[in-house]
């Protein structure tokens, strides 16, 4: 999963940071900007399992 998403991205790590909810304990997050449509993506994972993903809109 990690490869398909491209990798941790710290433009839309910082992008996404403002209103959304917190992680899922015990999960480590990465973040994609979707271009063209104004959000940005967390992917969170649990071990190498999906744990939770998430939509954040940017303004």
């Amino acid at each position: 999963m990690h490869e398909l998403i491209g990798g941790d991205s710290m433009t839309a790590r910082k992008a996404g940071r403002a209103g959304q909810p917190a992680a899922p304990s015990g999960t480590t997050c990465d973040y994609a900007l979707a271009e063209g449509f104004g959000s940005v993506f967390r992917f969170c994972f649990n071990g190498a399992k999906p744990a939770r993903n998430i939509e954040i809109r940017t303004p």
